[in-house]
Order: structure tokens, then sequence, then C-alpha cells
């Protein structure tokens, strides 16, 4: 499997950071989160949009919380994932131990 060029590279695993797919929920501040939601005057939010506004201010609200509290999502340096480079390297040691056992069946 070819590698990524660096333009094909700089588009790999970048996540818009205007989602939540771009924040690490993992490291997240989850009181700090709560702390923040119960502050938000949910009413006021609600009677000074329109019933077709609401859920757009209601999601724009959430998501800026989240911004807040969560760190965003570390981007590796190779554009490869973390799972990828533990695969490779148990497949790089299955190999050399079927390759051992090759050698020593032909013997």
């Amino acid at each position: 499997m070819p590698y990524p060029t660096d333009s094909e590279r700089s588009h790999v695993n970048i996540f818009d950071e205007n989602e939540y797919r771009s924040l690490d929920f993992a490291k997240a501040d989850f009181t700090e989160i709560k702390t923040k939601l119960q502050g938000v005057n949910w009413s006021n939010l609600r009677a000074n949009s329109t019933f077709e506004e609401f859920p757009q201010v209601f999601t724009d609200t959430l998501f800026e919380i989240c911004r807040a509290c969560v760190p965003a999502k570390q981007i590796s340096k190779t554009g490869k994932p973390r799972s990828l480079h533990a695969l490779q390297g148990k497949k790089a040691k299955l190999k050399t131990r079927l390759q051992a056992a090759e050698f020593c069946g032909n013997s």
C-alpha cells in the first residue's frame, strides 16, 4: 500500500474544527460541561428565537460549551491512526515468525 504524498497527507484525518468529531471527548472535563450547561438560560434562548431557529441555536450553544471544555483531537503526524501502526507491528512480527517457521521446515 503506497504512502500518501505530502499533498494527500494534508487531507488525511483532518477534522473540521466546527464539528463534534473534531473534539476528543475521552479527555473532556465533564464536570465543567455540566456546570456550563446548568448556567445557560435555556428559557431565554428559546424565547429569543423562533420555533424553526431554536434547534440551531441549541446546537450552536451546546457546541460552544463543548469546544470550551473538550480538547481538540490530535492529528497523527503520519496521517495514520495509532491502531494501524499497532497492527502493522503485529503483522511484521507474524511475518518474521512465519519466515522462521518456513526456514525450519525446509531444512
